[in-house]
């Protein structure tokens, strides 16, 4: 039996590289994920792939149950061609090399005030649904 089944499937940026625009190979690129939840009126015919397990909670903040993300698309540009560029966000235009001066002037502020401190530790996540956590080793 086949159904055609529908999710909520949202766009959106994970990660973002800057590479120095004053070098050959300069390149600004955006790595983006599928963010896949439960949609407002459950597919009609697909009742029996719902498991009889509990459905995954919801998101804290968000109403919705979450399945997973997916990759999405990775988006590319050359540093010198999109310096020029601007876009409008909250109703002011921004040119991208301002935001390449931005984030300079952030990771020099940041370098100064680490000079005298050890770097953050790294966040720690909770575990994913069914991790059980960490392997024991075995006895020595």
């Amino acid at each position: 039996m086949a159904v055609n089944v529908s999710v909520d499937a949202t766009w959106r940026m994970t990660r973002f590289e800057f590479n120095a625009p004053h070098t050959p190979s300069g390149m600004v690129s955006g790595y983006s994920e599928v963010l896949l939840q439960a949609p407002a009126k459950p597919t009609k015919g697909a009742e029996f792939m719902r498991s009889r397990m509990p459905a995954p909670a919801p998101q804290e903040g968000d109403d919705k149950v979450t399945y997973g993300v997916m990759p999405g698309s990775m988006i590319s540009r050359a540093m010198t061609s999109v310096m020029d560029e601007t876009v409008t966000v909250d109703g002011k235009t921004v040119a991208f090399k301002d935001v390449v001066a931005a984030s300079v002037a952030f990771f020099e502020k940041w370098r100064v005030e680490d000079e005298n401190k050890p770097p953050p530790a790294p966040a720690i996540t909770a575990p994913m649904p069914g991790d059980s956590g960490s392997i024991p080793l075995p006895p020595s």
